[in-house]
């Protein structure tokens, strides 16, 4: 959680302000970083992330306007 966090202010910095867009940018991150040792939990985390981006509405409006 810690590493989550890290990300979020570094992301905030850049001026990502958006949940989803931070969430899914960590995602990305820990998808790459773990990608050959993964653990139970990483995997359990990564389903989590990934389930939310895919059922966010404001996530899902904005693919819906491209």
């Amino acid at each position: 959680m810690k590493q989550l966090f890290e990300y979020a202010v570094g992301a905030r910095d850049r001026g990502m302000y958006d949940f989803t867009e931070i969430i899914g940018g960590f995602y990305r991150k820990l998808d790459s970083e773990y990608s050959s040792t993964r653990n139970s939990f990483t995997n359990r985390l990564l389903k989590i992330m990934k389930d939310y981006i895919e059922t966010d509405p404001r996530a899902q409006l904005r693919l819906d306007q491209f």
